[in-house]
């Protein structure tokens, strides 16, 4: 029995024709040579099915925003997907065992990145979305970033022309001269304080009394970190009244 396409069967004489859905969607299309190709779409209008005349055949899914998140055809290819609320590309994998993945920040600036075959790579930017960092699996290294100066106290007052925080109230202060310029030797920085206030309680000959020692020990503990983007500025402890 000789197979007939839709347009013979209909005594369709006049190419291409077509056939849409409500939303204008091409659902079917055939020429006079023959060929066809039939598609389905979702109640989004996006498509999910493609058939044609030689039997080749390819399934979509897609998300909410139309990116395809999963696609499979007759040959057994397929590739998966995952995206970030934006859009951005979170996930990716196929049928060879290849996968990626990345993460993004709040400006969709990509921050990171990795993939099966061991590369990886991430990026810092600053508020103005500038790179200010980056790094990769290849041991490559550019750093722009500001060197950032920690002060500790109780955030009374910082002082522009002297670089130091000030106490708007009565009692006394003690200040160490080194600098901490990276976050990551915030307790180093402490253990050399609590070092200076030992030798300092040493020296004073019975100036201090345990109390005062303890006191500022516990300062230096407690106190919170605040970012100056000044790097002449002296780490300053404040002991409580």
């Amino acid at each position: 029995m000789e197979f007939k396409t839709k347009a013979q069967e209909l005594g369709i004489t006049e190419f291409p024709y077509e056939e849409c859905d409500d939303k204008g969607n091409v659902t079917y299309l055939e020429n006079s040579f023959g060929y066809w190709v039939k598609k389905e779409y979702n109640q989004k209008g996006q498509l999910i099915y493609f058939e044609n005349n030689n039997g080749y055949w390819e399934k979509y899914k897609c998300n909410d925003i139309g990116y395809v998140i999963f696609f499979e055809n007759i040959h057994g290819d397929w590739f998966k997907a995952e995206y970030d609320s934006n859009g951005n590309e979170t996930y990716f994998e196929n049928y060879t065992g290849y996968w990626r993945k990345g993460r993004f920040n709040k400006y969709d600036n990509q921050t990171y990145y990795e993939n099966s075959d061991g590369h990886w790579w991430r990026k810092e930017f600053n508020e103005n979305e500038n790179l200010v960092y980056c790094e990769d699996s290849n041991g490559i290294v550019e750093d722009n970033r500001p060197t950032k100066t920690y002060i500790w106290g109780y955030n009374d007052e910082y002082n522009e022309e002297t670089k130091k925080v000030i106490r708007n109230k009565a009692g006394f202060a003690f200040e160490y001269d080194f600098i901490v310029v990276n976050a990551t030797y915030l307790a180093a920085a402490k253990i050399l304080a609590i070092e200076e206030i030992e030798e300092d309680y040493k020296r004073s000959i019975g100036g201090w009394t345990s109390r005062e020692r303890e006191d500022r020990i516990k300062t230096v503990m407690e106190c919170n970190p605040v970012i100056v983007e000044k790097n002449t500025a002296k780490i300053v402890n404040h002991s409580n009244e």
